[in-house]
């Protein structure tokens, strides 16, 4: 595991500077869809955004008067969102986050969770957001879905290594790796782990990918599956957005 994660610093390191002005803008455009699911709002307000990358949602926080705190692996995504005034950003692991406890008004984990790779690293990641939040703090977490439709298909007609991406990151695949990026949770195992994470779920949202300021290819992508998402349950959806806060006794 420490030798995956070092190896996603390096991938993450060599990829943040290949995203263009266009794909920057993309990422601010799926930023603010998080800002309006999760109601964030509030001069001084404190957000963290755990797998913050070039901070990206940061900036669309800061736009609003909120506080943004970043939290993310990469030291040359962090060099980047410190390029765009960003100042508030932590080098380090989600499975260990350094921030003291009930903090923050908002967290924020967009695309990152499903990096931990086990479900137990994924309780660990949420133990440590349940410390660092507010007793009335937000929690929006953005994850991928194992059980999307497209994926079973393809599994049925084994054409998932073809269709799904499924190429590792890396060159080398240890026992505990697999050569897997992520994690392959369906809907249902997300709904479990944060329900079992001390944790009550107010919203639950289906993703739909911004169609701009992009290429043709990757609109094209992203208008098939948003309209596929319009026909199809959640639990089948691409992706889903999980609006949750601590349990109160």
């Amino acid at each position: 595991m420490e030798r995956y994660k070092k190896d996603l610093k390096t991938y993450y390191d060599m990829h943040h500077p290949e995203k263009n002005s266009n794909i920057r803008r993309w990422i601010r455009c799926a930023s603010r869809n998080a800002i309006n699911h999760a109601a964030i709002k509030g001069k001084a307000k404190r957000l963290l955004d755990i797998g913050c990358g070039t901070g990206e949602l940061l900036r669309a926080c800061k736009e609003i008067g909120v506080v943004p705190y970043g939290l993310d692996i990469s030291h040359v995504g962090l060099l980047m969102a410190k390029e765009c005034d960003l100042d508030k950003l932590v080098l380090g692991d989600q499975e260990f986050i350094p921030f003291r406890n009930e903090v923050f008004d908002y967290v924020t984990l967009i695309s990152s969770l499903e990096y931990s790779l086990t479900e137990e690293n994924i309780k660990k990641v949420l133990h440590g957001v349940r410390r660092v939040v507010k007793d009335e703090g937000k929690v929006y977490v953005e994850a991928r879905n194992g059980n999307f439709i497209l994926f079973k298909i393809a599994k049925m007609f084994f054409l998932d290594k073809l269709l799904l991406n499924k190429k590792p990151i890396f060159s080398y695949a240890e026992d505990t790796v697999k050569a897997k990026r992520y994690v392959d949770l369906s809907y249902h195992s997300w709904n479990a782990i944060i329900s079992e994470s001390d944790f009550h779920i107010e919203r639950i949202y289906k993703f739909y990918s911004p169609l701009y300021p992009v290429g043709f290819l990757y609109f094209m992508k992203s208008l098939f599956v948003n309209i596929l998402n319009v026909m199809i349950p959640i639990s089948m959806c691409y992706r889903v957005c999980y609006l949750f806060r601590k349990k109160t006794t």
